[in-house]
């Protein structure tokens, strides 16, 4: 990620999350969840944005999952990321998830 061109924008909540995806499809190109969000419906936005029409890359970060939890992921092509994680574990995931949205 160094010397590349990330822009980045953070939310603190599902619903902040999602009124800023659907304010701008386009800009989202891969979105980073962690499943311990202060609302609790970390899973609930990944499936939420797992069907928008301009549906983004996503990195989940948990943990712990279970292993229904993991085929979930694998099923709507979510990256995982178990914690803790080193930056370049995430910065890793970032880009190959943004790899795959090309």
């Amino acid at each position: 990620m160094q010397g590349s061109d990330w822009k980045v924008r953070s939310a603190n909540s599902t619903e902040s999350t999602l009124t800023f995806v659907r304010s701008d499809p386009t800009w989202s190109e891969v979105v980073f969840v962690d499943l311990s969000l202060r609302d609790n419906r970390g899973l609930d936005l990944i499936r939420n944005l797992s069907n928008q029409a301009m549906k983004p890359r996503i990195v989940a970060a948990a943990g712990s999952a279970t292993s229904d939890l993991r085929e979930e992921f694998v099923r709507l092509g979510v990256e995982f990321l178990p914690k803790p994680f080193r930056f370049d574990e995430f910065e890793t995931a970032i880009e190959k998830s943004a790899r795959h949205s090309d």
